[in-house]
């Protein structure tokens, strides 16, 4: 909408609130903020390089203040698959322990879904085997893992998911919570 915080969460706020009115869901994106990326995450990895205070505010405010008059029912989150230094150097925030759940969950209190963004986009898909983006991202936050194209993709992602679950008990518990999670805010309708 803007390249001014302010604006873009004001003009978010009226987008939120009219589909809540019409009584569609819908997700904003892409956390923590990808304005200022230079290269086309479809094709190729990229990185944010701001310090943590730039970051918020510029790139996060929309996301905070939305967060505070909206709790999560009429608006999900999809965490890009982006690199942002000032927090996490080494992992894209879509499979980012600290941005998902340190950043996002606790430090800004977000209690709704949390999306992440397609790992068929280059900026994971040539860097990570999907059967290991979708327990890395589950992992790091994310309620719902997004495979938006190729359906042998999502089958290796199913498969890495399916592994884990059965061999891992905590990645089982969080599975489970995850489950429990979507289907609360479904019912929450």
């Amino acid at each position: 909408y803007s390249n001014d915080a302010d604006t873009v969460a004001a003009f978010a706020d009226a987008a939120v609130a009219g589909y809540a009115e019409s009584g569609i869901w819908c997700t904003l994106k892409h956390f923590p903020g990808i304005g200022s990326v230079k290269t086309d995450p479809h094709i190729e990895g990229d990185s944010v390089v701001a310090d943590k205070e730039t970051l918020q505010k510029r790139d996060i405010k929309p996301f905070s203040k939305l967060m505070e008059t909206h709790d999560g029912k009429d608006m999900f989150i999809m965490v890009s698959n982006v690199t942002f230094p000032a927090y996490d150097a080494s992992l894209p925030a879509c499979v980012s322990p600290v941005i998902m759940t340190d950043l996002l969950r606790h430090e800004l209190g977000y209690k709704g879904l949390v999306f992440s963004d397609d790992m068929e986009m280059g900026a994971m898909a040539k860097h990570y085997a999907f059967s290991d983006m979708g327990v890395m991202a589950i992992k790091a936050g994310a309620d719902i893992v997004l495979v938006c194209h190729e359906y042998g993709h999502e089958k290796e992602t199913y498969a890495g998911l399916l592994e884990a679950y059965k061999k891992d008990y905590e990645f089982r518990k969080l599975v489970d919570e995850k489950v429990e999670h979507v289907l609360e805010v479904k019912l929450s309708r």
